[in-house]
């Protein structure tokens, strides 16, 4: 759905530039990333340290000459690359290993370009020059085998690779003016900058290693290097084709061997390209892509071939800073088969271009923009599919809230003289008064109205001003004298003062403005006498004196009135204390004397005493006596050699007699003593031996194989018994000897005496008493007598087999077989004639001819060819 708004344009095309992303910087030899290693054929890695011209990154284009100036220094397409080694020889080794965190959300796929030179001296292949390549997990074992391994011996695995033949010549000239060629020829295997992939999906968040190495051949005399580039790649197949187009153009990630077919026919293979084109029949399409260096290695991406076409659509959101709008868009545009619903899995449109109401315009994705003030702006987004062959328009308008806040001042703002106020303002970063205080809040006491001025910045950078008029009114002041009778309450003047005490009293009121308004009043009190008498008697008396007759407590009173007409109050404070008959319930341990309360007794009764009370009155004390008896008893144990005895708050592992001080739950001493016994445990081990088949089934044991066997019993005291058998079973022996003898010989070793082939046993006993068998394989080896029948050229010598003749005739030699029998070779030579012919031929001056294995060179018009 689109919002449509007017809006002035000019229309441009975008071309949009796709590059893979790169996973890592590998020109960058010292990064922390990555580790260089030297050494020798034997042991690349055993040095770790960049080398000059063993590792090297090369930024210059140009040509290898080893490989007669036919391979480039840096692939097609890149910057730059990296050579792994030298030319220089002497068994040297080279590695570079690269330390990647896989993460899918950006890369899955490793992408590597290598180049690789070799010398081919025929040697075995452990000898020969070599190129490797290995994918290690972070234990330094290889992820994958196959996939991720490959290994290159110059010769052996390098079928289908370029040759260059280079020569080495070196001119003798001889006395009768010829002249000596000498030239040695080196042949170059070299491979072409080749792209390989490796799929990293199933290794995310894995930490994982690239390494390369490079060989010399072992003998020292032969060198290899290479060349390589890292990039990395998504596993995804971009798409071109948009709208009614009736074909699709589909790109897979590179470095692969592929296949593509349909889904419902998968037998019928459409491309075996990296980029192909598909009707788009709303079909889905399968690509197999497999690793170039070996075809089990495989991984398969599926899309669907349907019409395409552009939905644009956007979002956003803004923050603020230094007092403006900061906003971020974010683009959602899609690409979509029905104008509607976006093709699932998600696939975004690939160019964008903005337009916004002051005319900035934007080819970003998510781009940013900054506004001045709030308020509605229109936006304009196209969004672009196939280089924006297809385009969709959307036109929305972002709305940008009012955050401005303005300075809100609380407080008392009119004041009275003398008086202090407080004044606040609202959340702001920073504040400043013209009184040059920095808080948000100010304390002043003016005596005359002033005009006050506060400056803000708030969160977002924004500045603020506001001033505010503070108003001081005035006091007033009243003078009273007057008199009342103490405990009345004053209740004139708006006064309700209870005064107790003459003097100058004030009351602070409130005049029309708000402002105090003080009345002092002088006031004499004349007094009231309300006095007290406080008395005390025994229970059963009366008190009868100043008027009174009272017998129990209380407070009584007499009302009367002095000379100024005010109250005169006598009062009567009357306490009747108590006569006391208590009885004390007490109690001591044996041998104790309680003297509490005046008693000074030891043992078990009732006593009494008649006394006076601190008040003078009756007091009889009684006290119930109690003796509690004290405690000292024997506890006898026994334990276990090994054992602890923690009964009764002991803790003993040894016999002894132990004693605790304790007291009984009367509060008595009470001593309670361990006599404590320790009985042994037992430990003994049975040493036997039995032959192989038998068992030992004495002391209770049934075993028949060698081992430590162990039987755990009580004694009789009720402790560990523990029975060991150690058990060892001697073999019984079965043992058959090979041997072979010559034909008419006899073998009368080790008790035998036979001379026909076949299979003899003797049956023996060990030394220790077992069963010994020894057994014969005799094999009888013939002997021989043959003879070679061999021709040779006239002026050679046959000297093969032992013999050096050069005449015809019959030899004979007496040798053994390789079993030492005798062998006798007999040698019939024949001598063939030898012929002198002369080829004569011709050549141009510089050319060459090759005969069989001889190289001539003709260099000057007058001479002889040379080999």
């Amino acid at each position: 759905m689109k919002k449509i708004l007017q809006f002035c344009l000019f229309i441009f095309c975008v071309n949009t530039i796709y590059s893979q992303t790169n996973c890592l910087n590998f020109t960058n030899l010292s990064s922390s990333n990555v580790t260089c290693y030297y050494g020798t054929n034997s042991n690349p890695y055993q040095n770790v340290g960049l080398v000059p011209n063993r590792h090297s990154a090369i930024t210059t284009q140009g040509t290898d000459k080893n490989t007669c100036h036919n391979l480039m220094h840096i692939p097609n397409g890149d910057s730059s690359s990296v050579r792994l080694g030298n030319e220089s020889i002497g068994a040297e080794a080279e590695a570079i290993s690269y330390n990647i965190s896989v993460d899918t959300n950006n890369f899955s796929i490793l992408l590597l370009k290598y180049a690789v030179v070799l010398q081919d001296p025929s040697h075995t292949i452990s000898q020969q020059p070599r190129f490797k390549l290995e994918i290690l997990n972070q234990f330094d074992s290889l992820i994958s085998p196959n996939c991720g391994f490959a290994d290159f011996s110059a010769g052996y695995t390098t079928n289908g690779w370029n040759y260059c033949v280079v020569a080495d010549t070196s001119i003798k000239i001889k006395g009768n003016g010829d002249t000596l060629i000498n030239i040695s020829i080196d042949t170059i295997t070299y491979k072409d900058w080749t792209t390989i992939g490796f799929d990293l999906s199933q290794y995310h968040g894995m930490n994982i290693k690239v390494r390369l190495t490079s060989y010399d051949c072992s003998l020292g005399a032969h060198y290899g290097y290479a060349y390589f580039s890292l990039k990395c790649d998504t596993k995804n197949i971009n798409v071109a084709g948009c709208n009614n187009n009736s074909v699709n153009t589909f790109r897979a990630p590179e470095g692969f061997n592929y296949k593509w077919y349909k889904i419902s026919n998968p037998s019928n293979i459409v491309s075996t390209q990296r980029i192909v084109s598909l009707v788009a029949d709303n079909s889905i399409y399968n690509c197999e892509c497999s690793f170039i260096e070996d075809s089990n290695c495989i991984f398969n991406i599926s899309v669907l071939s349907q019409v395409r076409e552009p939905i644009a659509d956007f979002n956003y959101n803004y923050s603020i800073s230094n007092c403006k709008y900061n906003v971020a868009f974010n683009n959602t545009s899609f690409v979509s088969s029905d104008g509607t619903n976006p093709i699932i899995p998600l696939e975004k449109c690939e160019t964008y271009l903005w337009y916004f109401h002051d005319g900035d315009t934007s080819t970003l994705a998510n781009p940013t923009k900054t506004y001045n003030s709030f308020g509605a702006f229109p936006v304009m987004l196209i969004a672009g599919i196939n280089n924006f062959t297809c385009q969709d328009t959307i036109v929305d308008t972002i709305y940008l809230s009012d955050f401005r806040n303005d300075i809100i001042i609380s407080g008392d703002t009119i004041i009275c003289a003398g008086d202090t106020t407080t004044l606040y303002s609202n959340d702001f970063l920073t504040y400043l008064w013209s009184t040059s205080d920095t808080t948000n809040h100010i304390t002043l006491s003016p005596n005359s109205s002033t005009l006050l001025n506060l400056n803000t910045t708030d969160t977002n950078g924004c500045t603020y001003n506001r001033s505010i008029n503070l108003i001081v009114n005035p006091d007033k002041f009243t003078s009273i004298s007057d008199t009342i009778c103490k405990g009345i309450v004053y209740n004139r003047y708006g006064y309700n003062l209870n005064a107790d005490t003459s003097g100058l009293y004030t009351l602070n009121l409130k005049t029309y403005l708000g402002c105090d308004s003080i009345v002092n009043l002088s006031l004499k009190v004349n007094p009231v006498y309300n006095d007290t008498i406080v008395a005390e008697i025994c229970k059963g008396d009366s008190y009868i004196l100043n008027g009174f007759n009272q017998s129990v407590s209380g407070l009584f009173s007499q009302h009367l009135y002095t000379s100024k007409g005010c109250d005169s109050i006598v009062n009567l404070s009357l306490k009747v204390n108590p006569i006391y008959n208590d009885t004390i319930f007490a109690s001591i341990c044996k041998g104790q004397v309680y003297s509490l309360n005046g008693f000074n007794e030891s043992n078990a009764g009732f006593y009494t005493q008649n006394l006076k009370s601190i008040l003078g009155c009756d007091s009889i004390v009684s006290l119930n006596l109690t003796v509690n008896p004290f405690y000292n008893d024997t506890i006898f144990a026994s334990i276990c050699k090994g054992q602890t005895y923690s009964l009764n708050g002991f803790n003993e592992s040894n016999a002894g007699f132990y004693t605790q001080n304790l007291n009984s739950y009367l509060g008595c001493d009470s001593i309670v003593n361990l006599s404590l016994k320790v009985n042994p445990i037992y430990n003994d081990t049975i040493n036997a031996s039995i032959c192989k088949g038998t068992s030992y089934n004495l002391n209770g044991f049934n075993e028949s194989s060698t081992g430590f066997y162990t039987q755990n019993l009580n004694s009789y005291l009720g402790c560990d018994s523990i029975v060991n058998l150690s058990l060892t079973v001697n073999p019984i022996y079965n043992d058959t000897i090979f041997a072979s003898i010559c034909k008419g010989t006899s073998y009368n070793l080790n008790g035998f005496n036979e001379s026909n082939a076949g299979f003899y046993t003797q049956s023996l006993l060990s030394y220790l008493g077992c069963d010994s068998i020894v057994n014969l394989s005799l094999t009888v080896n013939p002997i021989y007598n043959d003879t070679i029948f061999a021709s040779i050229c006239k002026g050679t010598t046959y000297s093969l087999n032992g013999f050096n003749e050069s005449n015809a005739g019959f030899y004979s030699q007496h040798l053994y077989t390789s079993k030492g029998c005798d062998s006798i070779v007999n040698l019939s030579v024949k001598v063939n004639p030898v012929f002198n012919d002369t080829i004569v031929a011709e050549i141009c001056q510089g050319d060459l001819i090759l005969f069989s294995t001889i190289l001539l060179l003709r260099r000057f018009a007058k001479g002889i060819l040379i080999r």
